[in-house]
């Protein structure tokens, strides 16, 4: 059974053709993740598939009911389930005032509250904490429909699906598997149409040149010598005809297979970004930053008590924890010299933050890069030309640039400056996977130290050998990578449960009497609850609505404290 059919459609944007379709096809049950570079015309498709946008030319049927779900649009359920909104722990209804990662997670239990037979999303990972895409990776891994994913998240790819559809040149390419199994497949394709056009080219250059050489024989034969007599020269005369004639022949066949033979077109490939760090100087101190006894707080809301951490000499760290936990605070403290903060004497310190201040808007792509750059302008432009800002393209104005872009004036301005302590925040928002996949690649050779704060679970998987985790207002670092922090950490909460028993076991009546206290306190709570889930499916006429939600998610967080208060005394 098919839930999408789609015949000869396109989409054209001004003279652009963005998406140009002869046929596609979706089987039900598929999980079908679409990738492509900034601009190829991904959500366009996604758009056009789910009629969400009328093509210029062709046929869309959608044989079933689907939801679309994108980031720039509220959602088509604006009351959810109070169950529903617990479970992804939002308000019951959308306001515009939510925060980004908020946002996100009330239009994934909007789009799972009633999940419909088809699903179309756009970037559902957009502003989440690894907490929150691990979560709704769970909830797709479990959801029983056909699943068409916008997404640069390669691990959620790699989980989720069963095919990808690549859109490329407006022209879009299938594949059976995941991301990982599409790369391969696209490596090997890129590397037999590379051959094949290779021998295209030896082939036509050798016909060109054989055809040539056969013309200059046939040119060169010699006419009748004036001193030959009649007979003589008759023979020699058709001896000469035939073997001229021969070759005329000869280079004519050669031409025609010249002309028949298949022309192979040079492969497209997507120019993607080169980085690479210019003249970063090497530290003596093999401790480069220090933290110790760190203790802030926002107001009454303490982020940090006590906390510490080292970074050493060349090594390349990744910040992780969940939103609001003060990642993007600790990095500013950093850079602002906190009393608890000790950093190496000769260090130099880049910093890329998720407004990208590093970037005056007024100013053109080269008069940024220029402003602190450590090599001369000739330099700066070929390393521009290689983030895809060719030419007088760095004469544009920082203003104009979408935000992808900007994120790559951004590291190119960091890059050549020299650094040899990188903080950077979020640094592959925006960008697509070849981009994400080319920042990798520069961080990986970077030969000064890293800290990165990301929640691309990839690229903290490529790039980081150690691990700093912001838990319970304390930084704790780890030696390794992060599946083996995963792994660690399911052992650990394997080995609790074991421990959290005998200590039940063991606990003394006064130990016996607080917990009974909090699990009283808890039913209270869970009956508050309840009954406020009651008053907001069915509200009297008097009932003050939002006064109602706002009361929800306050014994919401009050369970959950308690909940966490009972886990921690145990």
């Amino acid at each position: 059974m098919y839930v999408i059919e789609a015949n000869g459609i396109s989409k054209s944007f001004g003279i652009r053709e963005v998406i140009h379709i002869e046929q596609l096809k979706v089987e039900a049950g598929r999980r079908i993740g679409i990738v492509g570079a900034n601009g190829a015309g991904k959500t366009t498709l996604l758009r056009l598939l789910g009629r969400q946008l009328e093509p210029d030319a062709g046929l869309v049927h959608l044989h079933v009911p689907a939801v679309f779900w994108s980031q720039m649009e509220p959602p088509e359920i604006k009351e959810l389930l109070p169950e529903m909104a617990s479970r992804f722990n939002v308000p019951v209804f959308w306001r515009e005032n939510l925060s980004g990662g908020e946002k996100t997670r009330y239009r994934a239990a909007a789009a799972f509250q009633n999940p419909a037979p088809l699903m179309l999303v756009d970037e559902p990972t957009t502003n989440l904490d690894m907490e929150g895409i691990e979560q709704l990776e769970q909830f797709f891994d479990h959801y029983k429909g056909t699943l068409l994913l916008i997404s640069h998240d390669r691990r959620l790819l790699d989980t989720l699906c069963t095919d990808i559809l690549e859109v490329e040149a407006g022209k879009i390419s299938s594949y059976k598997g995941n991301y990982s199994d599409y790369a391969a497949q696209k490596e090997a394709e890129r590397s037999r149409d590379q051959s094949a056009y290779e021998a295209y080219r030896q082939e036509k250059k050798r016909l060109k040149k054989t055809i040539q050489q056969t013309k200059e024989k046939s040119a060169g034969i010699r006419k009748t010598p004036r001193r030959m007599g009649n007979s003589e020269a008759r023979l020699h005369k058709m001896g000469n005809q035939s073997a001229k004639k021969n070759l005329d022949q000869a280079a004519n066949r050669l031409k025609t297979k010249l002309e028949q033979l298949e022309i192979k077109e040079k492969p497209l490939r997507l120019t993607s970004m080169q980085l690479h760090f210019e003249g970063t100087k090497s530290l003596h101190k093999q401790e480069v930053v220090r933290v110790e006894g760190l203790t802030f707080a926002y107001g009454e809301h303490l982020l940090f008590q006590n906390a510490a951490f080292r970074l050493m000499k060349n090594s390349r760290t990744a910040l992780v924890g969940p939103n609001g936990c003060g990642k993007s605070t600790l990095v500013r403290l950093l850079l602002e010299g906190h009393p608890a903060v000790q950093v190496a004497e000769k260090a130099t310190i880049g910093y890329f933050d998720q407004q990208m201040h590093i970037l005056d808007d007024e100013k053109t792509i080269l008069e940024n890069v220029m402003a602190a750059a450590q090599l001369p302008e000739t330099g700066a432009r070929m390393l521009l030309a290689k983030l895809l800002f060719p030419g007088d393209r760095v004469h544009q104005q920082v203003k104009v640039l979408s935000g992808g872009e900007k994120v790559k004036v951004s590291l190119a301005k960091i890059l050549l400056q020299g650094f040899n302590l990188l903080l950077l925040d979020e640094p592959t928002n925006h960008l697509d996977i070849p981009s994400m996949e080319a920042v990798e690649e520069a961080l990986k050779a970077f030969e000064g130290t890293l800290l990165l704060i990301s929640h691309d679970r990839h690229l903290i998987s490529q790039v980081a050998e150690h691990l700093l985790v912001v838990e319970n207002r304390k930084i704790n670092s780890y030696s390794g990578t992060y599946e083996a922090y995963q792994q660690q950490q399911a052992k650990g909460q394997s080995q609790d449960v074991e421990q959290h028993q005998k200590q039940n076991q063991e606990r003394g009546d006064e130990q016996e009497q607080a917990m009974q206290q909090r699990e009283e306190q808890l039913l209270v709570l869970e009956n508050r609850k309840n009954h406020l889930i009651g008053r907001l499916s069915l509200p009297a006429p008097d009932d003050d609505v939002a006064a109602l939600d706002d009361a929800y998610m306050k014994v919401l967080k009050a369970i959950r404290e308690l909940k966490e208060a009972i886990s921690g005394s145990r």
